[in-house]
């Protein structure tokens, strides 16, 4: 059986949840807090982290501000990474 490459887009949307987990780690910050400020219930807290598509914009900005840090840091993939 050939061996499935995963896509580009999976492989960017589990880097985003890895990043969220890990800023939220370093800062102590509980995934219950993370359900808290990201204004969603437990169940699609779960969906969201199992699909990172369905987060919406109001929802991420509300997890960097939680975090201090700017948006673009929890969605950039590569730290010498620049956007121009």
């Amino acid at each position: 059986m050939p061996k499935i490459i995963p896509k580009q887009e999976d492989r960017y949307k589990r880097f985003v949840i890895s990043n969220i987990e890990y800023q939220c780690n370093i800062r102590g910050i509980s995934q219950e807090a993370q359900m808290i400020v990201s204004r969603c219930s437990k169940s699609a807290y779960y969906q969201r982290r199992k699909d990172p598509g369905k987060f919406t914009l109001d929802q991420l900005i509300r997890l960097s501000n939680k975090l201090k840090i700017p948006l673009w840091k929890l969605l950039k993939e590569d730290e010498n990474e620049t956007f121009t």
